[in-house]
């Protein structure tokens, strides 16, 4: 077996997922979103069980798709994977007592609430209001 990949008893699933693997997939356009919501499931699941050597992983697997959010996949279908992920983390931290994971997890939600909010705004605004008068009232 590859190392990283443990067997957890009494588990339905027979291997711990590869870390490395979803932050590869995370790199791909095509493979974000799926890797987001296996990343989000891993941290709820496993994270307070976890090693420091896996919780760092997933740490600095969160933190890869909060910087992949910022420069390349700015569409709103991946910020609302990102976002589902950052809220896992966000709890995930915040059970395991890890305050600066945690503060930057709460700064990952706020970038996802905010480029969603944005981006639906962005996207419904011209039907959303009417455009403003340009007559004068009387």
């Amino acid at each position: 077996g590859r190392t990283g990949v443990t067997i957890l008893k009494g588990s339905r699933e027979m291997a711990s997922v590869d870390v490395a693997a979803l932050v590869a997939a995370l790199g791909k356009k095509a493979g974000f979103i799926k890797a987001a919501g296996q990343l989000a499931k891993e941290l709820e699941e496993q994270y307070s069980g976890a090693d420091e050597a896996r919780r760092t992983a997933l740490f600095e697997a969160a933190k890869r798709a909060a910087s992949l959010l910022r420069s390349r996949y700015t569409a709103i279908g991946f910020w609302r994977a990102g976002l589902a992920l950052f809220r896992a983390a966000d709890q995930a931290f915040a059970k395991s007592g890890e305050a600066k994971r945690g503060a930057d997890a709460a700064g990952w939600v706020s970038l996802a609430d905010q480029e969603i909010q944005r981006l639906d705004e962005a996207d419904t605004g011209a039907e959303a209001a009417p455009p403003p008068a340009l007559t004068p009232p009387a």
